[in-house]
């Protein structure tokens, strides 16, 4: 079951923000934005309500932003299976890449096995810059 919440306007429009960013992190100010550009009436206390039961059926990803301070939110699609792998977020584009590879999988497994340490794949997240914003930065300093 996808979602057990009411079928609103507002939470129709939730989703549909976050399926339509869904490569990237979005704030709740982000969110609000989308929805005033809609004649939204709704307001911020709803839509963290949406987000909590989005969160809760696995329809989004909580992640902490990089200065820690703000939460941010992304779609997942049900067949992804991004609660089970990492994710790196660009931090020049915001873009959210996901590391589904044999090899993370093999690191998360060591830090488990020779640190104790059990990572929780849905709330980590790495940075760096894709290799879209390398590839800029390459040709602008020519």
């Amino acid at each position: 079951m996808r979602s057990s919440i009411y079928h609103t306007e507002t939470k129709n429009l939730v989703i549909e923000c976050l399926k339509q960013h869904s490569e990237r992190n979005l704030s709740v100010q982000d969110i609000m934005a989308y929805l005033k550009e809609r004649e939204s009436s709704a307001n911020i206390t709803t839509v963290y309500r949406i987000l909590d039961k989005f969160e809760e059926d696995h329809t989004v990803i909580r992640h902490g932003a990089e200065d820690g301070k703000k939460a941010l939110f992304q779609y997942i699609e049900p067949q992804a299976g991004c609660m089970h792998h990492l994710h790196v977020q660009c931090t020049k584009c915001g873009k959210i890449i996901h590391l589904n590879c044999d090899t993370m999988e093999k690191a998360i497994q060591h830090i488990s096995e020779e640190h104790g340490i059990e990572i929780t794949c849905s709330a980590s997240l790495l940075y760096g810059i894709c290799s879209d914003c390398l590839k800029k930065g390459k040709s602008t300093d020519k």
